[in-house]
């Protein structure tokens, strides 16, 4: 590199040195030069990078747009074709049934044609055989009239003692197998409804064991002991006993006032406040009744005796509240007999058990309506999923397995 502080003469070729300021002025302004040229090289630069990035954006967005166009393009040649082979499909198949669908009218108008012959054939064939039949049951009823007259001559012409004895003999054999037929059968009812008179003591017992057996002592008299079925001890909850209740149940086809008379006489021996008999016939008197009361016994049946005890259990807590107030009083079974044969226990027993019955009746309404609801929709539900089942079924057995429209329809089960 040539020294720059000194300067050859173009002429003599002789160098001399530049002072050292004008150097500088000179270097100054190279320098200002060079620098305004690369900033000015810079400034170009940064102009085409941002034209390229510009140009670089909008190409990547003409670049999305046309991709979506053809995406959308794309797709919407693809639903024309399937649509378009969907229709084709299911015309091919409209046409199929149609032609099964005649082919199985005509082989069914075939076969009705058939069957209606044979049902004639076979309509032919029993009047015949009706016929034959008749003429041999009045050839044979000829026949046994002319075999019933003969005997009956003979009958008649047989008047030997021995012959009249044998008659008495069969008549007296035929008058005992009656009797002992009718003792045997009065027999089985006596055990059969014995066997549902025992059923009807357990299902009170159990009744009164569900409704009290918690707060109370629910007490069985033993088979063959003399006395009613059970009686209720009803206690306080601290286990002091406040009175009984004595329960007789029956199940005959008609009711015995012999009966009362009887529950009375047991009751000696547990000395209950109350006595109740459970029966399945009521008396006359109380046909419609829930319950009624008859020489001090209160009268129900066995659907009944729910509400029955509970209303005769609160009866004796009652008249154990108002022993308090007669405290020391002699005859306090007389204020409960009293209470529970007044017309105000009565009253309100009465009213509250048809309040119960009516609300029992208007629950098996519902439970009646709700169950044959609830059986109508589980009928259509399985109604719809059997037709719908068959119809795909019909649909995948008809067209191929391969067909790409049909892989989106369910599968017969």
């Amino acid at each position: 590199m040539k020294n720059l502080k000194n300067i050859t003469c173009p002429n003599c070729h002789s160098s001399f040195e530049i002072k050292s300021a004008i150097w500088n002025d000179i270097k100054s302004s190279i320098e200002l030069e060079l620098n305004q040229e690369i900033l000015n090289q810079k400034s170009e630069l940064q102009k085409k990078k941002d034209e390229y990035q510009k140009l670089s954006f909008r190409l990547s967005k003409e670049k999305a747009d046309f991709h979506n166009l053809v995406e959308q393009q794309v797709a919407k040649d693809i639903l024309v074709k399937t649509d378009s082979l969907r229709k084709k499909i299911e015309e091919e198949i409209s046409s199929k049934k149609e032609k099964e669908l005649d082919e199985l009218q005509s082989k069914l108008i075939s076969k009705t044609q058939e069957i209606s012959g044979l049902n004639k054939l076979k309509r032919k064939m029993a009047l015949e055989n009706e016929e034959k039949e008749a003429k041999i049951i009045i050839k044979y009823d000829s026949m046994l009239e002319e075999k019933l007259k003969e005997a009956k001559l003979a009958v008649q012409n047989e008047s030997s003692e021995k012959h009249k004895l044998e008659i008495m003999q069969k008549e007296k054999l035929i008058s005992d197998l009656k009797t002992q037929l009718d003792i045997t059968q009065r027999k089985i009812e006596q055990n059969s409804s014995q066997l549902i008179g025992e059923v009807q003591e357990i299902r009170l017992e159990s009744l009164l064991y569900e409704i009290h057996g918690d707060t109370d002592n629910i007490v069985p008299i033993p088979k063959g002991v003399n006395g009613a079925d059970c009686y209720q001890e009803v206690k306080t909850d601290s286990g002091v006993i406040l009175g009984k209740i004595l329960y007789e149940s029956k199940f005959t086809k008609s009711f015995s006032k012999g009966w009362l008379d009887k529950l009375h006489e047991d009751n000696k021996s547990i000395n209950s406040q109350i006595l109740v008999l459970v029966t399945k016939t009521m008396p006359k008197e109380l046909e419609n009744e829930s319950f009624g009361i008859i020489d001090g016994i209160f009268i129900t049946r066995l659907n009944f005796i729910k509400p029955l005890s509970i209303l005769l259990k609160y009866s004796i807590l009652k008249v154990s509240q108002v022993q308090l107030k007669y405290k020391g009083h002699e005859n306090k079974q007389k204020v409960l007999f009293d209470y529970i044969t007044s017309q105000e226990f009565e009253n309100m027993s009465k009213s509250v058990l048809k309040q119960l019955e009516s609300l029992k009746i208007s629950m098996d309404v519902e439970k009646k309506k709700l169950v044959k609801i609830y059986a109508e929709r589980e009928k259509m539900i399985e109604n719809a999923i059997m037709s719908m089942t068959q119809y795909f079924g019909n649909i995948n057995g008809i067209v191929s397995s391969d067909a790409q429209v049909l892989k989106a329809l369910p599968k017969a089960s």
